[in-house]
Protein backbone atom coordinates (compact mmCIF):
# COMPACT_ATOMS: atom_id res chain seq x y z
CA UNK A 1 0.00 0.00 0.00
CA UNK A 2 0.99 3.46 -0.54
CA UNK A 3 -0.62 6.67 -0.32
CA UNK A 4 -2.23 8.71 -2.95
CA UNK A 5 -0.99 11.51 -5.75
CA UNK A 6 -3.08 14.11 -5.94
CA UNK A 7 -5.77 14.47 -8.21
CA UNK A 8 -4.88 16.26 -10.73
CA UNK A 9 -1.84 13.64 -11.71
CA UNK A 10 -4.81 11.20 -11.46
CA UNK A 11 -7.19 12.19 -14.21
CA UNK A 12 -6.96 11.66 -17.97
CA UNK A 13 -7.63 14.89 -20.61
CA UNK A 14 -5.70 17.71 -18.57
CA UNK A 15 -3.60 17.99 -21.94
CA UNK A 16 -6.66 18.40 -23.84
CA UNK A 17 -7.36 22.46 -24.76
CA UNK A 18 -9.91 23.94 -27.12
CA UNK A 19 -9.05 26.52 -29.23
CA UNK A 20 -11.98 29.03 -29.59
CA UNK A 21 -13.33 30.88 -33.03
CA UNK A 22 -15.72 32.65 -35.03
CA UNK A 23 -18.91 29.87 -35.84
CA UNK A 24 -20.16 32.69 -37.75
CA UNK A 25 -19.85 30.19 -40.99
CA UNK A 26 -22.01 27.62 -39.81
CA UNK A 27 -25.18 30.32 -40.63
CA UNK A 28 -24.19 30.82 -43.94
CA UNK A 29 -26.21 27.52 -45.53
CA UNK A 30 -27.47 24.09 -43.81
CA UNK A 31 -24.87 22.32 -46.00
CA UNK A 32 -21.92 24.13 -44.46
CA UNK A 33 -23.42 23.69 -41.29
CA UNK A 34 -23.82 20.17 -41.14
CA UNK A 35 -20.37 19.76 -42.82
CA UNK A 36 -18.50 21.88 -40.31
CA UNK A 37 -20.21 20.47 -37.21
CA UNK A 38 -19.56 17.04 -38.13
CA UNK A 39 -15.64 18.28 -38.41
CA UNK A 40 -16.15 19.93 -35.06
CA UNK A 41 -17.62 17.44 -32.59
CA UNK A 42 -16.31 14.19 -35.06
CA UNK A 43 -12.50 15.11 -34.96
CA UNK A 44 -11.95 16.56 -31.71
CA UNK A 45 -11.98 14.71 -28.38
CA UNK A 46 -14.31 15.24 -25.09
CA UNK A 47 -13.27 14.98 -21.89
CA UNK A 48 -16.02 13.25 -19.35
CA UNK A 49 -16.00 13.19 -16.05
CA UNK A 50 -18.70 10.13 -14.49
CA UNK A 51 -19.61 10.28 -10.80
CA UNK A 52 -22.25 9.31 -8.44
CA UNK A 53 -24.81 11.86 -9.45
CA UNK A 54 -23.77 13.36 -12.89
CA UNK A 55 -21.71 13.11 -16.57
CA UNK A 56 -19.92 16.19 -16.90
CA UNK A 57 -18.40 17.72 -19.91
CA UNK A 58 -14.72 19.45 -18.52
CA UNK A 59 -13.20 21.66 -20.99
CA UNK A 60 -10.19 24.28 -21.09
CA UNK A 61 -9.29 26.98 -23.64
CA UNK A 62 -6.57 28.81 -24.45
CA UNK A 63 -7.06 32.86 -24.24
CA UNK A 64 -5.41 34.18 -27.52
CA UNK A 65 -1.78 35.84 -27.35
CA UNK A 66 -1.48 34.15 -23.93
CA UNK A 67 -0.90 31.16 -21.94
CA UNK A 68 -3.71 31.11 -19.35
CA UNK A 69 -6.14 27.97 -19.90
CA UNK A 70 -9.28 28.77 -18.00
CA UNK A 71 -11.66 25.95 -17.81
CA UNK A 72 -15.25 24.86 -17.18
CA UNK A 73 -17.85 22.17 -16.61
CA UNK A 74 -21.38 21.37 -18.33
CA UNK A 75 -23.35 18.58 -17.43
CA UNK A 76 -22.81 16.69 -20.86
CA UNK A 77 -26.39 15.06 -21.41
CA UNK A 78 -28.48 18.21 -21.14
CA UNK A 79 -26.21 20.88 -22.60
CA UNK A 80 -25.66 19.44 -26.52
CA UNK A 81 -28.17 18.33 -28.33
CA UNK A 82 -28.53 14.91 -28.82
CA UNK A 83 -27.90 15.21 -32.98
CA UNK A 84 -24.65 16.76 -31.93
CA UNK A 85 -23.62 14.01 -29.13
CA UNK A 86 -24.44 11.07 -31.91
CA UNK A 87 -21.32 13.13 -33.91
CA UNK A 88 -19.07 12.66 -31.11
CA UNK A 89 -16.41 9.97 -32.03
CA UNK A 90 -13.74 10.57 -29.31
CA UNK A 91 -13.77 10.49 -25.64
CA UNK A 92 -11.56 10.34 -22.44
CA UNK A 93 -13.95 9.46 -19.74
CA UNK A 94 -12.83 9.54 -16.25
CA UNK A 95 -14.93 7.56 -13.66
CA UNK A 96 -14.43 8.33 -10.34
CA UNK A 97 -15.24 5.93 -7.49
CA UNK A 98 -14.95 7.46 -3.99
CA UNK A 99 -14.08 5.33 -0.69
CA UNK A 100 -16.87 4.83 1.32
CA UNK A 101 -16.10 7.49 3.87
CA UNK A 102 -15.56 10.20 1.09
CA UNK A 103 -19.01 8.90 -0.57
CA UNK A 104 -21.38 9.33 2.62
CA UNK A 105 -20.03 13.04 3.02
CA UNK A 106 -20.59 13.87 -0.24
CA UNK A 107 -23.47 12.18 -1.97
CA UNK A 108 -25.03 10.21 1.89
CA UNK A 109 -24.18 7.18 0.15
CA UNK A 110 -21.71 4.59 0.89
CA UNK A 111 -21.16 0.80 0.30
CA UNK A 112 -22.61 -1.17 -2.45
CA UNK A 113 -25.11 1.38 -2.83
CA UNK A 114 -22.15 4.21 -4.04
CA UNK A 115 -21.25 1.25 -6.88
CA UNK A 116 -24.37 0.87 -8.08
CA UNK A 117 -25.08 4.93 -8.48
CA UNK A 118 -21.72 5.34 -10.42
CA UNK A 119 -22.59 2.20 -12.31
CA UNK A 120 -26.02 3.60 -13.55
CA UNK A 121 -24.23 6.59 -14.77
CA UNK A 122 -21.77 4.71 -16.68
CA UNK A 123 -24.67 2.99 -18.31
CA UNK A 124 -26.39 6.09 -19.25
CA UNK A 125 -23.66 6.91 -21.08
CA UNK A 126 -23.32 3.46 -23.01
CA UNK A 127 -26.63 3.98 -23.45
CA UNK A 128 -25.52 7.27 -25.61
CA UNK A 129 -22.17 5.61 -27.15
CA UNK A 130 -24.34 2.43 -28.29
CA UNK A 131 -25.73 4.76 -30.73
CA UNK A 132 -22.75 6.48 -32.59
CA UNK A 133 -21.81 5.52 -35.25
CA UNK A 134 -18.21 4.35 -35.88
CA UNK A 135 -16.44 5.50 -32.87
CA UNK A 136 -13.02 6.11 -32.84
CA UNK A 137 -11.05 6.40 -29.49
CA UNK A 138 -12.60 5.77 -26.30
CA UNK A 139 -9.82 6.43 -22.99
CA UNK A 140 -11.40 4.93 -20.24
CA UNK A 141 -9.68 5.75 -16.83
CA UNK A 142 -11.30 4.63 -12.90
CA UNK A 143 -10.23 7.32 -10.52
CA UNK A 144 -9.77 5.79 -6.84
CA UNK A 145 -10.65 2.16 -7.99
CA UNK A 146 -7.85 0.70 -5.78
CA UNK A 147 -8.65 3.15 -2.79
CA UNK A 148 -9.34 2.58 1.12
CA UNK A 149 -9.11 4.12 4.05
CA UNK A 150 -6.29 2.99 6.70
CA UNK A 151 -6.10 3.98 10.36
CA UNK A 152 -1.88 4.46 10.98
CA UNK A 153 -0.25 3.93 14.08
CA UNK A 154 -0.10 7.67 15.05
CA UNK A 155 -4.69 7.45 15.30
CA UNK A 156 -4.84 9.26 11.73
CA UNK A 157 -6.52 7.47 9.01
CA UNK A 158 -4.95 8.13 5.65
CA UNK A 159 -6.55 7.34 2.17
CA UNK A 160 -3.88 4.42 0.68
CA UNK A 161 -3.24 2.28 -2.33
CA UNK A 162 -4.78 -0.95 -1.96
CA UNK A 163 -5.26 -2.97 -5.49
CA UNK A 164 -7.83 -5.38 -3.32
CA UNK A 165 -10.52 -3.01 -3.94
CA UNK A 166 -10.17 -3.77 -7.78
CA UNK A 167 -12.75 -6.55 -7.56
CA UNK A 168 -15.65 -4.45 -6.63
CA UNK A 169 -14.65 -1.23 -7.75
CA UNK A 170 -13.91 -1.89 -11.48
CA UNK A 171 -17.30 -3.34 -11.81
CA UNK A 172 -18.68 0.25 -12.39
CA UNK A 173 -17.17 0.01 -16.26
CA UNK A 174 -19.06 -3.49 -16.69
CA UNK A 175 -21.72 -1.76 -19.13
CA UNK A 176 -18.93 -0.45 -21.29
CA UNK A 177 -19.22 -3.89 -22.60
CA UNK A 178 -22.10 -3.58 -24.60
CA UNK A 179 -20.21 -1.30 -26.96
CA UNK A 180 -18.98 -3.39 -29.89
CA UNK A 181 -16.32 -2.09 -32.62
CA UNK A 182 -14.83 0.66 -31.37
CA UNK A 183 -11.61 1.41 -33.54
CA UNK A 184 -8.84 2.35 -30.56
CA UNK A 185 -9.77 2.00 -26.70
CA UNK A 186 -7.65 2.01 -23.82
CA UNK A 187 -8.57 1.03 -20.01
CA UNK A 188 -6.53 2.28 -16.83
CA UNK A 189 -6.95 2.51 -13.30
CA UNK A 190 -7.76 -1.29 -12.92
CA UNK A 191 -6.09 -4.30 -12.82
CA UNK A 192 -4.16 -5.81 -15.76
CA UNK A 193 -6.74 -8.87 -16.28
CA UNK A 194 -9.61 -7.00 -16.44
CA UNK A 195 -7.81 -4.21 -18.45
CA UNK A 196 -7.17 -6.63 -21.56
CA UNK A 197 -10.44 -8.49 -21.03
CA UNK A 198 -12.18 -4.95 -21.21
CA UNK A 199 -10.74 -3.50 -24.44
CA UNK A 200 -10.87 -6.66 -26.33
CA UNK A 201 -14.40 -6.73 -25.80
CA UNK A 202 -15.28 -3.32 -27.01
CA UNK A 203 -12.89 -4.00 -30.11
CA UNK A 204 -14.67 -6.68 -31.16
CA UNK A 205 -16.83 -6.82 -34.31
CA UNK A 206 -20.05 -7.46 -33.46
CA UNK A 207 -21.37 -10.19 -35.87
CA UNK A 208 -24.99 -10.23 -37.17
Amino acid sequence: MQQTHPRTERELGGDIVWRRGCTRLLSVCQQIHDECVDMIYGSNTFVLHITFDSIKFRYQWMVANTNITPNGTKDFLDYFSQRNLLRIKNYVVNVEHVDDYTGMIKYNCGGRGLTVGIRAQVQQLVELLGLVKGLRRVRVHLIDGAISRVRFPSGRVHRVQDEKNFESSQMVLEPFRCLYDVRWVEITGVSEEYKEDLEASMMTSMVG
